[in-house]
């Protein structure tokens, strides 16, 4: 799983057969022997601007109080 703001089937192209070289390790030896798998090319660019993530937004309120609580002080 890759945690992005990509949509993991929306907006990608797949391209097979494509020149593939060692320094990603992903691929499977016949491939690396082959020199060519497949490769994926995604558009990341936001059609809407989604709210950013915080801690105020992704927690409910008593989690968020619980954490502040147990929190270190930096006195």
């Amino acid at each position: 799983m890759l945690a992005t703001r990509v949509h993991p089937i929306g907006r990608r192209a797949v391209f097979e057969d494509q020149r593939v070289i060692r320094l990603p390790q992903c691929y499977e030896e016949r491939e690396y022997v082959e020199g060519k798998g497949p490769k994926v090319v995604f558009d990341t660019l936001q059609t809407v601007r989604h709210r950013h993530a915080s801690f105020d937004q992704g927690y409910p309120e008593a989690v968020r109080q619980r954490v502040l609580a147990n929190w270190p002080k930096n006195d």
